[in-house]
């Protein structure tokens, strides 16, 4: 079944909505969520786990979380939402998710620090599980609130015209941003580190 499909965008109720995109990147967002998880599950046990799957992780959430997926909320969904819809920007929804934003930006900024230094200090374990911990509790509300309230709502006001407008610079901005390139190489780096910890979990 394709990814787009409505039965797996539960923002969406069509499968050519600019919100089926969103809730895709979410999807993989999500399984990037469960690997943090899982690695810091292995470096609470104590279990072997390199510092490059931090540090990989990090790469993902900081390009393709944030820059790529939250670059479109932030600069096309947000405006939208503020100029056509009178969503207030310091209150309500807006600012909700915008402030997710920003504190999920800290915590990886502290995980990125804290997997950088790995190797040589091992106690700053002790920084990067809650931290990375937070990060992904985060991660799994924010999603839900989008998928299951705010894209729904939006959606719903939404006529064709203003779809197809919201779909093209949807597209334009993922065009800047490598595009189909970029989603492949962090659905690649996903799938790769689901592997490695999939063979470390069977050792």
């Amino acid at each position: 079944m394709n990814a787009n499909t409505p039965e797996q965008c539960p923002g969406s109720q069509r499968a050519d909505s600019p919100f089926a995109v969103l809730v895709e990147e979410h999807a993989l967002i999500l399984r990037a969520a469960d690997l943090l998880e899982r690695g810091l599950d292995r470096l609470e046990a104590g279990t072997p786990i390199s510092r490059a799957f931090f540090t990989e992780l990090v790469e993902f959430f900081q390009a393709f979380a944030d820059r790529y997926h939250h670059g479109k909320e932030e600069h096309l969904l947000f405006p939208f939402m503020v100029e056509e819809m009178d969503y207030p920007q310091k209150s309500g929804p807006i600012a909700v998710l915008s402030s997710d934003h920003t504190t999920g930006r800290a915590q990886v900024r502290a995980m990125a620090d804290a997997a950088a230094r790995l190797d040589v200090e091992p106690a700053v374990a002790q920084q990067l599980t809650p931290q990375g911990r937070a990060y992904a509790a985060l991660l799994r509300a924010h999603i839900d609130r989008e998928d299951h309230k705010v894209f729904p709502t939006v959606e719903d006001f939404l006529g064709a015209d203003e779809q197809a407008h919201l779909a093209r610079a949807f597209a334009e901005f993922e065009a800047k941003e490598g595009g189909a390139r970029t989603t492949a190489r962090y659905t690649e780096m996903v799938a790769a580190l689901e592997r490695e910890v999939g063979r470390l979990e069977q050792s």
